[in-house]
């Protein structure tokens, strides 16, 4: 876990839930209204698997593991467009 600070939120869930994210919505179109329901099971798979991680870092994690997790999750979650 020594690079966990450079990994992706799909990488971060695959290391600590042991699967990745599905991440084929990513790319639609985030605008268009009303989302589909692909686009809401993303977005919400997104939040559960934040929730699992944070929870797996505070179960027993190093503090500089929990710091750059935050900040690995925290550049995701800036990348990742919301509306």
């Amino acid at each position: 876990m020594a690079n966990v600070g450079r990994m992706s939120l799909s990488g971060l869930t695959e290391a600590f839930c042991g699967a990745p994210l599905d991440k084929s919505q990513q790319c639609s179109n985030w605008t268009a209204r009303p989302l589909s329901k692909e686009q809401v099971a993303y977005a919400a798979a997104d939040a559960h698997v934040l929730t699992a991680i944070y929870d797996a870092v505070l179960a027993g994690s190093p503090v500089q593991v929990h710091r750059g997790l935050l900040q690995a999750v925290s550049s995701e979650l800036k990348r990742t467009p919301v509306q």
